[in-house]
């Protein structure tokens, strides 16, 4: 498996800054519209855009979904800072079962859901730990 997790770590501290401060948008705009690009996540060799749009899917409530064909991650901007920085791990994590061509995994809803929890969790309760990766 080539994640690389320099750069989700990395993407994960400017997504949490920017979140703090309002701002969404990779070059630190707010981000007014819907679908503007955050940033791109680079995993498992493949770069992912990162949107966080009024509605994920119109066909049913999510609160993040992931699009591998077109490599974009989708995240309901409407969510409270700390399940959106939940919800972005919970995606990130299929991509990397997805990467490493784990199906299992990556279709087991629990296991991905536990693993985002706990890591936001443990990031947001020790950010010093995030330095340990820059």
């Amino acid at each position: 498996m080539s994640v690389h997790d320099d750069d989700l770590m990395k993407a994960l501290k400017k997504t949490e800054g920017e979140i703090r401060k309002g701002k969404f948008s990779g070059d630190g705009e707010p981000c007014g519209k819907p679908n503007e690009p955050m940033s791109r996540i680079s995993i498992g060799g493949k770069s992912f855009h990162v949107l966080f749009v009024d509605r994920v899917n119109r066909d049913s409530f999510v609160m993040g979904e992931t699009d591998f064909v077109e490599q974009v991650i989708r995240i309901d901007r409407g969510l409270k800072e700390d399940r959106r920085r939940e919800v972005l791990l919970h995606e990130i994590l299929h991509c990397i079962f997805e990467a490493a061509g784990d199906f299992e995994s990556n279709g087991n809803e629990q296991l991905v859901c536990t693993i985002a929890s706990g890591l936001n969790n443990v990031l947001a309760a020790n950010q010093w730990l995030l330095s340990l990766f820059l």
